[in-house]
């Protein structure tokens, strides 16, 4: 099976690289490309021999998913579980099961594992296993021993505790950790496997290492172990079973798979590839006419979501069609390319348009980071200067046109400014009376976030003493605006149950309050947890999880 796989990769691959030698050998003879190349690249994936899965595994999807058998060598899909038909993945999750579980069995004669989600056909949402949505996730069970220390067969999902134990049917049983530290070794040791994650409790996950070192595993899968078994921090512990996750397939990402979450660095992620492939797609934009082909190549740009597509996306705005320039602007968000954002501000004067210029911004400020301030406060001081001339002349136009300009620049410095909070409150407090209820409501959101003060009234300048009361932005400076909001708050900023309140804070209805109370945690307790990565519902359930863990063992950082 894995000579299979490897023959299989190695046809993708060069199927790959042919389209692009061959656009390679094309531009030579021609400016742009072909509409006979065009259409090969762009290709969809159900004409493609086996599974595709596309998109993030919490909100992707899967076409000719591969259908695990409900027994095969050394498993077998718990009962509940088939009539969910969620016994759906990846040729390749699939494969590396029935791999992984006959390994184990061949190592260990009788053996029979436990397997419980993997993801419906379509990889639509599952209520019982949240991101099973692209056909790249499985939940399998954990080999047992009982009482007498003989090995049990495929046992149904049972919680073990820290010592390793659990009871299932009145009897105490033990986590095998022989058989157990045989499938994560297996899965973890061979970089084809394509192994990201390996969810498991963290009392599970050291019983397996300590294993592994007395064992003799190599000092390379030990490392691989430590970092691919890992106790998730916003979900179960995962005391009952292992969760699985495996990297896009290299030619799955071509059609839009995308990861989240760390890479490991003995893993391929064909990133050449992609970028060459991406390369090509960006001829297909330069095509004369033909406006459902670069339509085409601008959803699979979008799909893919890497930095390398920006350049092609920004020359497609220049384009004559609505609906091109409209998709080029979505698909330039998808990249996440703050070096996108510095171009698009940088576009402003070629824009004859106060709507188009209006959306222009908005995706400029989601994609932007730190760098955008320099040219944020340059344009809050001569927004003129980014103005067309024919919007220039026009004074509604104009005036239409500066409020984008206030809203965008208030936006990232609210989103961006916290480095430089005494001047960014200032320009705030500068628009914090304007007359437009937009550039007002986006100066008061950006007060709220620069200076983690709530007042009732809206009275900034009061609030602020002009400008002069900004604060220091640590704990005890943000407690004092917080406290406007939970009049509860702990007034002992560097206790326990101060912090406490501010995890109760994280699930806050106002996103300012959600983002104070993250920021004074992180000062407090110097665990900076990326707050932009999950939905606030996680991120409070990872802070609850992480203070659990912690509170007895780490002091408060100060």
């Amino acid at each position: 099976m894995e000579r299979s796989e490897s023959t299989r990769n190695f046809w993708v691959f060069w199927s790959i690289w042919g389209l692009i030698a061959v656009g390679a050998a094309a531009r030579a003879d021609e400016p742009v490309i072909g509409v006979k190349e065009a259409n090969a690249l762009l290709s969809p994936a159900e004409k493609r021999p086996g599974s595709t899965s596309f998109g993030f595994t919490n909100a992707g999807g899967l076409t000719k998913p591969a259908s695990l058998a409900l027994k095969g060598p050394g498993f077998e899909v718990l009962s509940h579980v088939r009539g969910r038909a969620t016994h759906f993945g990846t040729d390749a999750l699939v494969r590396l099961i029935s791999d992984a579980t006959a390994h184990v069995a061949g190592r260990f004669k009788g053996s029979r594992l436990s397997v419980g989600n993997l993801g419906f056909s379509s990889g639509k949402k599952i209520p019982w296993s949240v991101s099973h949505q692209a056909g790249r996730d499985a939940d399998l069970g954990m080999y047992a021993l009982d009482e007498a220390g003989r090995p049990l067969g495929a046992l149904p999902f049972v919680r073990f505790d820290a010592a390793g134990e659990a009871t299932w049917h009145g009897q105490r049983v033990r986590f095998d950790v022989a058989r157990n530290l045989a499938l994560v070794t297996f899965l973890a040791e061979d970089p084809a496997r394509r192994i990201q994650y390996i969810f498991v409790a963290r009392w599970l996950k050291d019983l397996l290492l300590r294993s592994a070192s007395r064992e003799g595993v190599s000092a390379t899968v030990r490392a691989r172990l430590a970092e691919v078994l890992h106790q998730p921090s916003d979900s179960s512990p995962h005391a009952d079973h292992f969760h699985i996750r495996v990297f896009c397939q290299i030619a799955d990402r071509t059609f839009g798979c995308r990861d989240r979450g760390p890479r490991r660095d003995w893993i391929e992620m064909g990133d050449e590839i992609v970028d060459a492939y991406v390369g090509e797609l960006g001829r297909v934009l330069r095509l004369p006419k033909h406006e459902k082909l670069v339509l085409g190549a601008v959803s699979r740009l979008e799909a893919i979501g890497v930095p390398s597509a920006s350049p092609h996306l920004l020359g497609a705005l220049s384009r004559p069609e609505p609906k091109v320039r409209k998709g080029a602007l979505s698909a330039l968000a998808a990249t996440r390319d703050p070096a996108a954002a510095l171009a698009l501000v940088e576009s402003l004067a070629t824009i004859d348009d106060p709507a188009w210029l209006g959306e222009v911004l908005a995706t400029a400020a989601g994609l932007a980071d730190e760098a955008i301030l320099g040219p944020a406060f340059a344009l809050e001081a001569a927004p003129e200067k980014a103005l067309h001339p024919s919007v220039k002349k026009n004074r509604k136009n104009a005036g239409v046109a500066r409020s984008h300009i206030e809203i965008f620049v208030l936006n990232v410095l609210g989103s961006h400014g916290f480095s430089v909070r005494g001047r960014a409150v200032k320009v705030a407090l500068g628009y914090a009376s304007s007359k437009d209820k937009a550039t007002k409501t986006a100066a008061d959101a950006a007060l709220r976030l620069l200076t983690c003060r709530f007042p009732r009234d809206r009275r900034w300048d009061r609030a602020l003493d002009g400008g002069t009361a900004v604060g220091d932005g640590r704990a005890e400076d943000i407690a004092v605006g917080l406290r406007q909001v939970s009049p509860k708050l702990d007034a002992r900023v560097k206790s326990r149950g101060h912090v406490d309140d501010l995890v109760r804070l994280l699930g806050h209805r106002d996103a300012a309050v959600r983002a104070c109370a993250n920021r004074a945690l992180v000062d407090l307790t110097g665990h900076d947890a990326d707050a932009g990565s999950r939905p606030p519902a996680r991120h409070k359930r990872h802070w609850e999880s992480w203070w659990k863990d912690n509170r007895g063992s780490s002091p408060l950082a100060r």
